[in-house]
């Protein structure tokens, strides 16, 4: 996926791979619940602690003749009553992506990543001085009607300037 970027008759071009890494295989269910037989009420977390409710545990070690390697099993359970419990999970291969490498050219010339993100960073902050530039012009117009209307209206020179004070603070970057 390429993105350009121009600014003072440079062109930068961000070019990054994305990665499909779609798979079939059973994942964590977010909408899995379960009650044990005890009545524990269990469910998905977050990616971050999937399972809040269960704890794991292991087994002994054994040796597996079909490998030839140390094995250890390991399962949730309820920490409150010891019920093994094996959380829900699905299976989702809709398409998914992640960022891959990322190419950076400027003016149709590769260059490294640490050039590419400097010039990308230089823009940015352009692009940001620009729109800070332009939202703060939007503000005094507005501050400048709501003074217009204001006079119309009667106000006093001090609730008009403490209102376009106001308006005018709120609204600097």
């Amino acid at each position: 996926m390429a993105k350009t970027m121009s600014r003072d008759g440079r062109e930068l071009e961000v070019d990054r791979e994305m990665v499909e890494v779609t798979t079939n295989l059973p994942q964590p269910d977010p909408e899995w619940s379960y009650t044990d037989r005890a009545g524990h009420a269990h469910a998905y977390g977050s990616d971050a602690d999937r399972y809040p409710t269960l704890v794991i545990r292991s087994g002994d070690p054994y040796w597996c003749d079909d490998c030839q390697d140390d094995h250890t099993d390991s399962w949730f359970e309820c920490p409150l009553c010891g019920e093994k419990i094996t959380p829900g999970t699905r299976i989702d291969s809709s398409p998914k992506f992640i960022p891959g490498a990322t190419a950076y050219y400027i003016d149709g010339r590769a260059v490294s990543r640490t050039e590419g993100e400097a010039l990308l960073a230089e823009m940015t902050a352009e692009r940001e001085r620009a729109a800070q530039t332009k939202t703060a012009e939007a503000a005094r117009e507005e501050a400048r009607e709501t003074e217009r209307a204001m006079r119309a209206e009667g106000f006093t020179e001090e609730q008009i300037q403490r209102v376009v004070a106001r308006m005018t603070e709120i609204r600097q970057p």
